[in-house]
């Protein structure tokens, strides 16, 4: 019986502690669930017309977007996340259809210093079964007032290697700009997202 008595308390001290280690985690759980909290996503999209590039006279392009973001609630700063995607399709034509060559295509979108770029390559097939699609990201998280606008100038730039072989780029893109309200569990009132082709 001694030895029994001898153990009780190092198995109560040690089912305490697994008490406060299960309790810990929870509140962990509990606490970061409610840090990750987001509002549903809203969405504004922008479709390209067709856009040629070759590599002889006009490898590169840069188009400007303008991301706007804005709520109508009483003053109350919350941090937006913002997330930007072009889908860009692209059919490669060679001059010399012979030719073995195969050049890239370089996407770039930046939504600014210390943010969150997207960079993306991709390798053009001469003869594709479909049109290829090359997909780049950027994010942005930034604190802002949620009844003042809140505005991001975000520049996609396209490029076509040269000087490997000569021919031509048919390019059109979509391009997507999801916004969401951090700690807050419905959109806001009066939330809005705008993307604008500048």
């Amino acid at each position: 019986m001694e030895p029994s008595n001898l153990s009780m308390p190092a198995v109560s001290r040690f089912h305490r502690w697994a008490a406060r280690l299960a309790l810990s985690v929870a509140c962990i759980a509990v606490m970061a669930s409610a840090e990750t909290e987001r509002s549903p996503e809203v969405v504004a999209h922008h479709s390209s017309d067709f856009l040629r590039l070759t590599t002889q006279d006009a490898p590169r392009v840069t188009r400007h977007f303008l991301v706007r973001v804005s709520g109508a609630q009483p003053p109350s700063k919350k941090s937006v996340e913002v997330e930007m995607t072009a889908r860009i399709s692209a059919s490669w034509t060679p001059k010399n259809p012979e030719h073995a060559a195969r050049p890239w295509l370089h996407a770039r979108l930046s939504m600014g210093e210390e943010e969150r770029d997207g960079d993306e390559l991709l390798i053009l097939e001469r003869n594709p079964v479909s049109q290829q699609v090359l997909e780049v990201r950027a994010a942005s998280f930034s604190r802002c007032m949620l009844n003042e606008v809140c505005e991001w100038e975000v520049p996609l730039e396209l490029e076509l290697q040269t000087q490997v072989v000569e021919g031509s780029v048919t390019l059109s893109w979509n391009v997507e700009v999801a916004a969401r309200v951090v700690d807050a569990s419905k959109v806001p009132e009066g939330f809005t997202v705008e993307l604008l082709s500048l």
